[in-house]
């Protein structure tokens, strides 16, 4: 083969490396052993890095250190090393990672410390842990730990932490325990006022755990105690004769914190005693100061058995005053003032003294007299005869008002009025027990009527009037009728004009017979009302009976009227019967005749004035021969039967 020249191409390959990302504290999420993985690039390559994978607790994912230059998670990398190298992960610390703080507070005897829940807090990761952060733990825990007081935190002092290291952990289980002892405060007491013989003051001392008592005399150097934040202490002011505790005032320099006076000291005021605990300032100055002692007058009611109230009058040693009335009673004078429950009187109502010489309290109890009234009795309306007599009553006693002598025909005693004509105003009772209410009463127990307690004014007079109750009577209309229909108009009273409706909205009849008024008997009397009143008027009456609750029976008034009957031919049959209900064998006449109630109607009397000149004078095949006659009166119908004979047949005629 011939030689030819050949060309030769050389083709590099670029080299592969490897780019390992380092957790730098952390671990690949959910695999807490590995701390690292890797990404493969060829020399000079660029690539998007591998999204970060690492959890670090307490911290958030930063950025990427390679070499010295950083990159942020997923940037474009260029790889332009000739050699394996490292992205190292940057953290940064969370500023709220959790953690807990347990406080502990110096109990008030000195002995050992009171011990909170933890406290949640947050922090940053790895930062330390401060008495800043100690006591905001004790502000969030001090209602837990019983400190009420307005910035009670301010009362301790922080002593220390029981762990050495206080790094905040990332994972958030940090726990730590703060210890706070109380501060010692300085308290000061001065007498600020005379009267004030000492001052002894109770307290506990934390510092050698004892019970100390001191007293601060008039007159001496002001006086210091020493007391723990909250604990308690007390104040008993001891008073020269004539003095009493007026005030105990806290100073803080110049000014007044606070004040306690005599009704402040509650349960302890029997002893002004005020028991109270060091606050959260030092320095505290406790002041007292007396006031001249009064004494208090106590007014007892002393009325009866249930006037067991009373009143009080305080009065200052010396002091000019007058004596109160501070008790009423209706119905009672009040006289003055004894010494003694039983006592008479000694003191008028409102005596006045110039000066309180008593060195003690006193008591002074009520005299009381009951008024006494006059009932009078005017005749109103009453029938001339007897007067009655005056009845005197005192007051709470429940008198017996004289017996009623008026009298007032068609009328009832019922009662007592305060004036003539008036309402009555006399209630009944069962008993006079049930008498307890001012008032006039009737007691059905012994029908006897009272009076209790009407007036409280003394001396007064009043005057009762009968009260009457007109008889009232019932009134019962009668039909006078066979029937014997009634109907109840009602109860009426005497004196007063009735009203009998009118005698057609009754829709009452008595065939034959017209209404013309209404009677009653009156004994074997017979009185008449309304005769000649036409049906469609009513009747008025008035005062039927004297008689209570009656009952007075009305009767229709009836005279004699017009009676309807029928006149019907009957034809006799070929048996010789007569059926009256087949129409084949019966001719209607008329159904309208009529005939004075009571008169006697004969058949011969129908078929002469009626029929004869009718067309039933004479009937094909029928003689017409009179043959019988029955007839029958009652008050309210006529029934008239008659029979006819014709002369080749009988017929008959039946009026009813």
């Amino acid at each position: 083969m011939p030689a030819d020249n050949v060309v030769v191409s050389v083709v590099e390959k670029p080299e592969t490396y490897t780019l390992t990302f380092e957790a730098n504290g952390g671990h690949v999420e959910g695999e807490e052993e590995t701390t690292s993985y890797e990404q493969q690039f060829e020399y000079m390559s660029s690539a998007n890095l591998t999204a970060n994978k690492f959890v670090k607790d307490g911290y958030t994912f930063k950025n990427w250190t390679i070499n010295g230059k950083t990159y942020q998670d997923n940037e474009l990398f260029t790889y332009n090393f000739t050699e394996n190298v490292t992205a190292t992960a940057e953290w940064t610390p969370n500023t709220n990672t959790a953690y807990k703080i347990i406080v502990h507070i110096q109990n008030l005897n000195g002995e050992g410390y009171t011990s909170s829940t933890a406290a949640d807090m947050t922090g940053t990761t790895d930062a330390t842990i401060t008495q800043d952060n100690a006591k905001t733990a004790l502000i969030n825990k001090l209602t837990e730990l019983g400190i009420t007081i307005t910035r009670g935190e301010e009362g301790f002092n922080f002593v220390r932490f029981e762990e050495d290291d206080l790094t905040i952990n990332g994972n958030g289980t940090t726990v730590v325990n703060a210890y706070f002892d109380r501060k010692i405060l300085t308290n000061e007491f001065r007498i600020d006022s005379e009267g004030v013989e000492k001052i002894v003051v109770n307290y506990f001392s934390i510092e050698d755990k004892q019970e100390h008592t001191f007293e601060y005399t008039t007159g001496a150097e002001n006086k210091t105690i020493k007391v723990a934040f909250g604990q308690e202490f007390t104040i008993q002011p001891i008073f020269e004769a004539g003095y009493e505790f007026d005030l105990i005032a806290r100073y803080f320099g110049e000014d007044v914190d606070f004040t306690w006076n005599h009704e402040d000291l509650g349960a302890g005021q029997d002893t002004n005693t005020l028991t109270t605990s060091s606050g959260i300032n030092d320095n505290a100055i406790y002041a007292v100061t007396a006031k001249r002692l009064s004494y208090t007058i106590t007014y007892h009611e002393n009325f009866l058995e249930t006037g067991t109230g009373t009143d009080t009058q305080t009065v200052t040693y010396l002091d000019a005053f007058s004596l109160r009335t501070p008790f009423s009673h209706a119905g009672y004078n009040f006289l003055g003032w004894a010494e003694e429950e039983d006592g008479a009187k000694v003191y008028e109502p409102t005596q006045s003294f110039n000066n309180y010489t008593w060195t003690n309290n006193i008591d002074l109890y009520g005299v009381w007299e009951a008024i006494t009234y006059t009932i009078k009795y005017n005749p109103y309306q009453a029938s001339e005869g007897e007067m009655m007599e005056d009845t005197a009553v005192t007051y709470d006693v429940i008198t017996a008002l004289s017996n009623n002598v008026f009298t007032y025909l068609g009328h009832n005693f019922v009662g007592w009025s305060l004036s003539a004509g008036g309402e009555n105003v006399v209630q009944t009772v069962a008993t006079k027990a049930e008498i307890v209410n001012p008032g006039y009463y009737y007691c059905e127990e012994d029908s006897t009527y009272y009076v209790y307690n009407v007036t409280v004014t003394d001396k007064d007079v009043i005057t009762l009037s009968p009260v009457w109750e007109a008889n009232t009577y019932k009134v019962i209309l009668h039909s006078n009728t066979e029937a014997d229909l009634t109907s109840d108009i009602g109860d009426f009273e005497y004196g007063v004009e009735g009203k009998i409706p009118a005698f057609n909205t009754l829709s009452w009849t008595n065939e034959g017979y017209d209404f013309n008024g209404w009677y009653y008997m009156n004994g074997d009397d017979k009185v008449l009302l309304g005769e000649g009143v036409g049906a469609d008027k009513e009747v008025t009456f008035m005062n039927l009976t004297l008689n209570d609750n009656a009952t007075v029976d009305l009767y229709v008034n009836w005279v004699k009227g017009l009676t309807t009957y029928k006149a019907i031919i009957l034809k006799q049959m070929l048996n010789e019967e007569y059926d009256s209900t087949d129409p084949e064998n019966y001719i209607l006449f008329s159904s309208s005749l009529n005939a004075i109630t009571g008169e006697f109607v004969t058949a011969k009397y129908v078929y002469d004035t009626y029929i004869v000149e009718s067309e039933y004078a004479e009937i094909t095949g029928f003689t017409m021969t009179l043959k019988e006659m029955q007839k029958n009166h009652s008050k309210s119908k006529v029934m008239v039967r008659q029979l006819f004979t014709f002369t080749t047949q009988e017929t008959l005629i039946l009026l009813t």
